[in-house]
Order: C-alpha cells, then sequence, then structure tokens
C-alpha cells in the first residue's frame, strides 16, 4: 500500500480510479472503496483464484500470479470504465499499470503468509489514499 502511494505520487498516470457508482453518495463510495472492495477483490483475485490455479489447475505460482494480476487489471479496466479519449487511454493504461503491479505484489505477500490479510490492508491503504487524495486534492471523486 505504501509503495503504491508512494509511486503513485513520481508518476500520476499509474492510478486505478474508482468504481462507477452513480447513484452512491460520497460517503458509501468512500465505503465501497476502502472497505468493501479491498476484502472482495483481495479473496476473490488474490485468494480464491490463485489456489483454483495452483491447487486444482496444478500450475506454478509465478504463472498463477501473472494470470491472477492480468484478470485483475481487466477488472479495473471494466469497473471503472473510460473512453478514448487522451483522459481515457491515461485512465486505462494506469490502471493496467498500477493494478497489475498491484496484484503481483500483493499475491506474492499472500502467498507467503497463506491468507489474504495483508493484501485486504495493503490495498485498503492504497485505496484509501487515492480516495482521500481526489476528495480532498480535486474535490470529488
Amino acid at each position: 500500500g505504501i509503495g503504491f502511494i508512494l509511486i503513485n505520487l513520481l508518476i500520476p498516470a499509474v492510478t486505478m480510479g474508482f468504481p462507477l457508482t452513480p447513484n452512491a453518495t460520497q460517503g458509501e463510495r468512500f465505503g465501497i472503496v476502502v472497505f468493501l472492495a479491498p476484502i472482495v477483490e483481495e479473496l476473490v483475485f488474490g485468494f480464491i483464484l490463485i489456489l483454483i490455479l495452483t491447487k486444482l489447475l496444478k500450475l506454478n505460482f509465478w504463472i498463477a500470479n501473472i494470470i491472477s494480476a492480468a484478470a485483475f487489471a481487466m477488472f479495473h479496466l471494466a469497473a471503472y470504465g473510460s473512453s478514448f479519449t487522451l483522459q481515457g487511454i491515461v485512465t486505462i493504461s494506469g490502471a493496467l499499470i498500477g493494478a497489475g503491479i498491484f496484484r503481483l505484489i500483493a499475491n506474492i505477500f499472500i502467498n507467503k503468509e497463506g491468507n489474504p490479510t495483508p493484501g485486504i490492508i495493503g490495498h485498503a491503504i492504497y485505496n484509501f489514499y487515492q480516495i482521500t487524495t481526489k476528495l480532498v486534492i480535486i474535490g470529488g471523486v
């Protein structure tokens, strides 16, 4: 989480954006992004998918990690939506790079610890930073 905050400060285009939740209040969106998304996404992409790929399909962890990272990045593209404007292309590349790298690193910690807690904590810290930055500095999500 902290590492991705530093990367985001140095390379602002590496960001994951925020999910399309048009009917949610800012408080609800904050709860989704900071609490719900890290738990659900880490369980699905960092724990369950890795278990399926390594235990059921007997793939090497590193191959499973790459597949999980690609799936996670593609999920973020779909979840955050974008357009083919310059800003849209920056958002797409940031989502692919940011989400993919985050997933690769989080999966290593999850694999080492044997549970998704490190990924959930890092994900929540990063999302908290992202959403508070957008709310405080930019004035909205």
